[in-house]
């Protein structure tokens, strides 16, 4: 006697084909990411001691020196920040961490997961800088690792040290010509004098020939 199919049993049947399907694609089925450093979105103040990508299962560095990893830091301008160093360590990509002036970052990152496929993204974060001093210059090109190396911060404007005065010295004045002196002046000077002690000699004569009959009579 044949055995009726039911809508039921032709469900449970679709089901399980469907199960069986998918358990292997499951197996193979590429890491991602479960944290980074900086986050999406986030806004740093201060430099972190190395930019990071954690994934959600073991990269895969098979020749050991990070081949086919990458992870490259670039600003709005498109100029590039780091060594180009990439670190694999267990399911963590990272690199030193570089920034330059305040403003809107990009972090893109490549990796190998753990069922051999490469997978990459990228990481949107801004930088807002509360030191200065953690500022370091980009580059036009891609930094190659073993041959770029991190620019140095760049120079931040310092006040100037007020300049103190210095000790000058009062100059001397030119010495006072001396005035030109008429050769007339020492016959006007002496006439003048030979006038005045004739006058004063008339005066005593006067005064004494007046005084004269006075003294004839003993006053």
């Amino acid at each position: 006697m044949r055995k009726k199919i039911t809508t039921g049993m032709l469900t449970a049947g679709i089901v399980g084909v469907l199960l069986t399907i998918a358990a292997p694609l499951t197996a193979v089925a590429h890491d991602f990411v479960v944290s980074s450093t900086p986050q999406e979105g986030e806004t740093l103040t201060a430099l972190p001691e190395e930019f990071s990508i954690t994934a959600s299962g073991e990269l895969l560095d098979l020749a050991g020196d990070g081949s086919g990893f990458g992870i490259l830091v670039t600003d709005a301008a498109g100029l590039y920040y780091g060594d180009g160093c990439p670190v694999v360590d267990g399911a963590t990509l990272s690199t030193t961490a570089a920034l330059g002036e305040a403003g809107d970052y990009r972090l893109t990152w490549q990796v190998i997961s753990s069922d051999g496929h490469p997978t990459s993204g990228e990481v949107n974060f801004s930088w807002a800088p509360s030191d200065e001093s953690q500022v370091s210059g980009g580059s036009d090109t891609v930094p190659v690792c073993g041959e770029t190396v991190i620019a140095p911060p760049l120079p931040t404007e310092t006040a100037q040290p007020t300049a103190e005065p210095e000790d000058t010295a009062t100059p001397i004045s030119a010495p006072i010509a001396e005035e030109e002196t008429n050769p007339a002046a020492p016959w006007i000077i002496g006439s003048g004098v030979i006038a005045m002690l004739a006058g004063i000699s008339g005066m005593v004569w006067l005064w004494r020939t007046k005084q004269g009959p006075f003294r004839n009579r003993g006053l």
